[in-house]
């Protein structure tokens, strides 16, 4: 999956980040639905997240275990992330993907800091589309 992500209205008019579809044969339109300053700003954050060295914190080693998660995923999930968001409550950035997790495709959630020099993984665990749509409503998670 490729890093340009655009901000588009899900279920309910909600909010989410997505990836960028070819449109007319072309990489370069970004959705009408957003301004040009919030896909740049978008597009410059999935770019920067490509590029710096993920860390994981003991927190998120123990839920590896305890969850019997793959220690690839929550990388995977960071680099490929589907759904962006900032958590309100916390200050962490939310990063969503569809990933193989017990024999199936689950929506998996990973809560990280992204500082100046790596990323610092956070907590790992799956969602449904309800629970994220329920948290965007909310106000509790921003894109």
């Amino acid at each position: 999956m490729g890093s340009d992500l655009e901000v588009r209205n899900g279920p309910e008019g909600l909010p989410r980040a997505e990836p960028l579809r070819h449109r007319g044969g072309t990489t370069g339109s970004w959705a009408s639905s957003v301004d040009n300053g919030q896909a740049v700003a978008a597009w410059k954050a999935v770019f920067t997240m490509q590029q710096k060295p993920i860390r994981y914190c003991e927190h998120l080693r123990e839920r590896l275990a305890l969850r019997n998660i793959t220690p690839e995923l929550p990388r995977q999930v960071i680099r490929q992330a589907e759904q962006l968001f900032t958590d309100r409550a916390t200050g962490y950035r939310i990063a969503i993907s569809t990933l193989p997790y017990r024999g199936r495709e689950h929506l998996m959630m990973v809560a990280f800091e992204e500082i100046e020099e790596e990323i610092v993984a956070v907590t790992i665990h799956p969602l449904s589309q309800p629970d994220v749509d329920a948290k965007v409503r909310n106000g509790r998670w921003v894109p």
